[in-house]
């Protein structure tokens, strides 16, 4: 992202609601981890379109470079799918989303997007398209 814009919204594609979700937000990253935006849960909100949300306030971008997406989806049932991953989340027990080695995974007893994040490599290549606005 390039230095002085402002980031208001953030976007992805439902490509399955899935059931029992609980909580379900977007956020936006620096390079190293901080976070620097984030959305309201729109839990409610998973009609399996297009989605845009706000985030809770606008985001200066101060210096232009690389910046990270976040999702994190909270449910009981079956899960979302996400277009871009080519899968719904899968396992039944944590497999080190938090430890920073993973772009997407699962993760028990998580109840917001970390502040900051962990950022690593990463070896995975289902990668959800989440888009700023």
């Amino acid at each position: 992202l390039r230095a002085g814009r402002v980031v208001t919204n953030m976007h992805a594609i439902i490509a399955g609601a899935g059931s029992s979700v609980t909580l379900a937000k977007l956020g936006l990253y620096g390079a190293a981890g901080a976070r620097l935006g984030l959305t309201a849960s729109f839990h409610g909100d998973m009609s399996g379109a297009p989605g845009t949300w706000a985030l809770t306030a606008p985001y200066t971008i101060l210096t232009s470079g690389l910046y990270y997406r976040a999702l994190l989806v909270v449910f009981g049932g079956s899960a979302p799918n996400f277009a871009g991953t080519g899968r719904t989340f899968v396992g039944g027990s944590d497999d080190g989303v938090g430890s920073g080695s993973r772009l997407n995974g699962r993760q028990g007893a998580q109840t917001d997007l970390p502040s900051p994040a962990t950022i690593a490599a990463a070896d995975q290549v289902n990668k959800p398209w989440i888009g700023v606005s």
